[in-house]
């Protein structure tokens, strides 16, 4: 709905797609939005007329990341860790099928400042990491340039009964 206007004029199609159950995650609805709107934008910009967004939604279960304790980068290592226990996770899967970011590129793409366009703080990504964080979930971005890009945004599944998450990764 936010970005449809927009796609419309652009010729690009967006597909929404919502697993049948999809688990309650606690979030301030407000940030997420605004990350939503800040990757779709970005996708939209980087969409040619005829481009394709797709956005899924669904339940996973992966292994907690760990994270240096330093940094914002996308090359801040987030490997898995063999021995943490599967974590329940709302998976949402932003993916276009636009140029794709070079390597050089996805390196910095999380860095404050950096950006590639003309127009542009190069805040964006920057922010929306620091919400997806925030509410104790990862975000990745894997590209493939000339095949398009996917954000990965994991947003952890709580089951809360009066008590908050003590571990906030």
């Amino acid at each position: 709905t936010l970005v449809h206007e927009l796609a419309v004029r652009q010729d690009v199609l967006l597909h929404v797609e919502r697993a049948a159950t999809v688990p309650p995650v606690f979030v301030d609805l407000d940030q997420v939005l605004q990350i939503l709107l800040n990757i779709l934008m970005n996708a939209l910009q980087a969409l040619a007329k005829g481009g394709e967004i797709r956005v899924t939604l669904r339940p996973a279960r992966k292994r907690a990341a760990v994270r240096g304790s330093i940094g914002r980068r996308a090359t801040d290592r987030l490997e898995p860790a063999a021995a943490l226990p599967l974590l329940d996770v709302v998976e949402i899967r932003i993916q276009d099928n636009g140029p794709g970011i070079p390597a050089a590129d996805l390196a910095r793409v999380f860095d404050p400042f950096y950006t590639t366009r003309a127009q542009g703080t190069g805040l964006g990504l920057s922010i929306c990491q620091s919400i997806v964080r925030e509410h104790g979930g990862t975000i990745t971005i894997e590209s493939v340039v000339g095949q398009g890009t996917a954000v990965i945004i994991d947003l952890p599944v709580e089951k809360r009964h009066g008590d908050r998450r003590r571990d906030p990764r």
